[in-house]
């Protein structure tokens, strides 16, 4: 009993020893935050935050009224909005591509950001990068910030790699889902259903309006006024070309 007592007191030491080496290496070259205070790494990551929420603000409703692109594609008619129903084929873009185009569009913005918070006082920052990737869901866009920051203060070295999401209430999902459904419904056809439009307008609580704008093209307002940013509406705006008999 006597050895089995010693052997366990033995085992115990012995995972105390290797964590406490794990450890170590683990945070080997991070620095010690002793000398970065809570509040002094909170306050980096309300910086960044805030700044991945205006920059996701915007993102989120240019590339809406984009029809879900940053830079116009080359279907695209003579005023850059793009089609998404031409010679009898969907051109609507994918829900990842959406994402992509947002996360551009954001991460082109935030290279402001970058720059600023590499000014600030007190702190040594080089060369930040904030970057997102985007997630659409259907009440809010999420941000997940990749980034990860070194920041120097007093000759002490740390590393902030941990972020939390943006999310931004817009009903993008939703809208988008809209859309879907009736260009599934529109393919193959050289007719506008007006009654398929309506039913999904109401199932979704959303306006879709539509303008002719001439040559067969026929613009499509999609409106969801449950999400605004700065106060205005959300817009999804696309194009459709018919074939004129």
């Amino acid at each position: 009993m006597e050895k089995r007592g010693q052997l366990t007191v033995f085992i115990i030491i012995s995972i105390v020893l290797i964590g406490g080496i794990a450890l170590f290496f683990i945070f080997k070259g991070r620095g010690n935050f002793s000398d970065l205070r809570f509040s002094e790494i909170s306050d980096i990551k309300s910086f960044v935050e805030e700044c991945v929420k205006d920059a996701g603000e915007e993102a989120v409703y240019e590339v809406g009224i984009g029809g879900g692109y940053f830079f116009p594609p080359k279907t695209s008619n003579s005023d850059k909005i793009p089609y998404y129903y031409i010679n009898g084929k969907n051109l609507m873009p994918m829900k990842e591509d959406v994402e992509r185009e947002i996360s551009l569009y954001a991460n082109r913005k935030l290279t402001i950001c970058s720059k600023n918070l590499e000014n600030l006082e007190d702190f040594d920052i080089e060369n930040p990068s904030i970057k997102v990737k985007t997630k659409i869901e259907l009440e809010e866009v999420v941000f997940n910030i990749v980034s990860s920051i070194k920041v120097s203060k007093a000759g002490t070295t740390s590393v902030i790699e941990e972020f939390g999401s943006v999310r931004i209430p817009v009903r993008a999902g939703i809208v988008y889902d809209s859309i879907y459904e009736i260009m599934k419904e529109q393919e193959g056809k050289n007719t506008i259903c007006m009654s398929c439009i309506l039913d999904v307008a109401s199932k979704n609580d959303i306006e879709i309006n539509l303008v002719e704008i001439g040559n067969g093209e026929v613009l499509f307002i999609v409106t969801d006024n449950h999400s605004k940013i700065n106060d205005q509406a959300f817009n999804w705006i696309f194009v459709n070309k018919y074939q004129v008999i």
